[in-house]
């Protein structure tokens, strides 16, 4: 019988939920212990726990657990992204990875939207001015709004939530211009470029998404001379990862007008700042979050209770995939090497990354 642990301090009813997919499996919560919600966890509580099982479906995952999983044969990773995830200390074990690509799709596309209408219409700075007892001039350049109807919104990436951004951008009656590997037509964008023509891409927007995966070729993606290429006092907003922007870069573009504002629900990492395996924070060493053009979410954009249950009903898929002996549904990495679009990224040339 395989034993299956869930990586979090789950409640009754997900226990439940994922018995009833896996009747012939044996499924273990984490035991109750002081973390700052019951997704998280001690490290090392999660390592002694993973030691004899199976498979591990987590939202968590940490070095602990690649040395102590010896019986270890899949991690379902209840993510869409797995770049926290140890691929070579994986390989090293021959341990697979599943992720749940899309699960927070729709989520995070109205997440994206949300800032993107907080930004042009200024809707933060104006709540922090009434709630000061503030007035503001009327049809003042320096405090007015931007209009979404005829505005151009460049977005980078065109997967499944680049493409949902799109179909609302088109609602308000926005320009969209596209960005994606292959640089083909799509129904959803006016306009669409491939790699190469990323500057020339952003030289168009009024507004630009980043909906795109962190792996090495996209790394400071956005950096001095992406942002210069930008129209000045544009909105750039960031969904997909922190390190998609260069730091540095991104607050002297602020400081200097360059871009008129930046919202993002995903911040930078740095090193022993968070829970080992876990998630960003948001604190930017720079102070880009304390501007009062930066609005600032908490990697919360997924913050839908309708979205985690779907992430663990897409988890617990992959592993009744794996126990039948077939291939799970969200397979990203077979034991050796990446498997599905992003495989072989790194062997790639510069930039195919892109959805």
């Amino acid at each position: 019988m395989t034993r299956v642990l869930l990586g979090w301090q789950a409640d009754p009813s997900e226990i439940a939920l994922v018995k009833e997919e896996l009747p012939d499996c044996q499924v273990e919560g984490l035991p109750t212990h002081h973390t700052l919600t019951r997704y998280e966890c001690d490290p090392e509580i999660l390592a002694e726990k993973v030691a004899d099982a199976g498979v591990l479906i987590t939202w968590v995952v940490g070095a602990g657990v690649y040395r102590r999983a010896e019986r270890l044969k899949l991690i379902s990773y209840l993510h869409s992204g797995f770049d926290p995830v140890d691929l070579g200390a994986l390989a090293a074990k021959g341990i697979k990875l599943a992720n749940v690509a899309g699960a927070n799709a729709t989520a995070v596309t109205e997440h994206a939207f949300a800032l993107m209408l907080a930004l042009g219409k200024r809707i933060v700075e104006r709540d922090a001015r009434v709630k000061r007892g503030e007035w503001v001039p009327l049809w003042d350049q320096r405090y007015a709004s931007v209009p979404l109807q005829g505005s151009t919104v460049v977005i980078i990436g065109m997967g499944a939530i680049g493409t949902r951004l799109a179909r609302r951008a088109r609602a308000f009656e926005m320009k969209v211009v596209g960005v994606r590997r292959s640089g083909h037509p799509s129904p959803d964008a006016d306009e669409m470029y491939g790699p190469a023509g990323l500057r020339e891409a952003l030289a168009k927007g009024d507004f630009t998404v980043l909906a795109v995966p962190h792996t090495t070729e996209t790394q400071n993606l956005i950096s001095y001379r992406e942002l210069g290429a930008m129209k000045k006092g544009s909105y750039l907003i960031n969904v997909g990862r922190g390190r998609l922007v260069d730091e540095i870069a991104l607050r002297k573009a602020l400081d200097d007008g360059q871009l008129g504002g930046f919202a993002s629900d995903v911040w930078w990492s740095y090193p022993h700042n968070l829970p080992e395996g876990w998630h960003y924070s948001v604190s930017s060493r720079l102070g880009v979050h304390l501007m009062p053009n930066v609005i600032a979410s908490h990697d919360s954009a997924a913050d839908v209770l309708t979205v985690k249950d779907q992430a663990i009903r897409q988890g617990v898929a992959n592993v009744k995939a794996f126990v039948e002996g077939k291939k799970p549904p969200n397979l990203v990495f077979d034991g050796e090497k990446r498997v599905g679009s992003l495989a072989g990224i790194h062997e790639k040339a510069p930039l195919t990354w892109l959805p």
